[in-house]
């Protein structure tokens, strides 16, 4: 469902709601009265302004969503308003309009959703009076859409509608082609000439996109770039944190091998001290070494040092 009366009211997009009303103003300035059709209705904003301004207007949608929620907004307005009105859910081309004939067609963003949008055009100037007004938009270059199945340049558009229709306006609506066609007697051959000022509008229009389209694809770039630099921190983040993890396993290996080491050198000592007590003969040399300390140190508790001395001296036959 295509929420044109959402947008025309800023609902959603305020930057939209704007372009949208340019659009809708410039559709309705042009219908001529009394009795007009449009194709392609959705909610039916620009019906129902029309019908506020005295003109008869019957609104198409395929969508049964867009026509019970353009009904909806009908009932909000007076009666005189709502009976200038008439929302029909049908398909353009199975609708029969019996004998009716209008002043004005409109076709808004329709074009450009159809595989073959010259079926739309013949039936839209069949259903014209002499001299009838056929008010077409359509989407100016790639405008991606999931349901949008042509892709409208000026020549395109031209080669479309000029053979039934002469040119009386053309204008470059923000993202839109906007024509403004009445009918011709019969069909003619697609005139060559186009105007330099209509050349310049559309080169205009295509350099403020293509600069658009440069800007974005350098911010994307940009983009790209700090995106990048944020993985390669990422990464050099996380290999510090496997080295951080693999240097704190290697420490805890090394106080287990500390350990370990401690134990061992101390099993060592075990054993030489088991080993030193099975020798006898270091046993009795120890003992001995044990008495004479002990001797010595009881005589130097009782004599002192100088007497220590003395007895020594005297021992060894150096004084009397």
């Amino acid at each position: 469902m295509d929420y044109i009366n959402d947008v025309y009211f800023g609902k959603l997009n305020p930057t939209a709601s704007v372009k949208t009303r340019e659009r809708i103003h410039w559709i309705c300035k042009r219908a001529i009265p009394t009795k007009i059709l449009d194709i392609g209705c959705s909610q039916g904003i620009a019906d129902i302004l029309m019908a506020r301004e005295g003109m008869s207007v019957i609104g198409v949608d395929i969508c049964e969503e867009s026509i019970e929620s353009a009904n909806s907004y009908k009932e909000q307005e007076i009666v005189d308003v709502q009976n200038r009105l008439s929302f029909v859910c049908s398909g353009f081309l199975e609708k029969d309009f019996e004998v009716q004939t209008f002043d004005t067609v409109v076709m808004s963003e329709v074009l450009e959703h159809l595989v073959q949008p010259i079926s739309f055009v013949n039936k839209a100037y069949s259903l014209l009076k002499e001299g009838g007004i056929f008010i077409v938009t359509v989407p100016f270059a790639i405008m991606d859409h999931p349901d949008h199945k042509t892709t409208f340049y000026l020549i395109d558009i031209l080669d479309l509608i000029e053979p039934k229709f002469e040119i009386l306006e053309l204008e470059i609506i923000d993202d839109w082609i906007a024509l403004v066609c009445k009918k011709r007697n019969e069909e003619v051959p697609l005139p060559l000439d186009i105007s330099r000022e209509t050349v310049k509008k559309m080169e205009k229009k295509v350099y403020l996109r293509e600069r658009a389209l440069l800007d974005s694809i350098e911010i994307l770039k940009n983009r790209a770039a700090h995106l990048r630099l944020e993985n390669e921190v990422k990464e050099l983040k996380f290999q510090m944190k496997l080295k951080e993890n693999f240097i704190k396993v290697l420490h805890e290996k090394v106080d287990a091998g500390n350990i370990a080491f401690n134990k061992v050198q101390l099993e060592l000592i075990r054993l030489k001290c088991d080993e030193m007590l099975k020798d006898k003969e270091l046993l009795k040399d120890i003992n001995n070494s044990r008495n004479i300390f002990e001797k010595v140190y009881r005589v130097y508790r009782k004599d002192g040092i100088k007497r220590v001395v003395y007895k020594t001296l005297k021992k060894l036959k150096l004084r009397k």
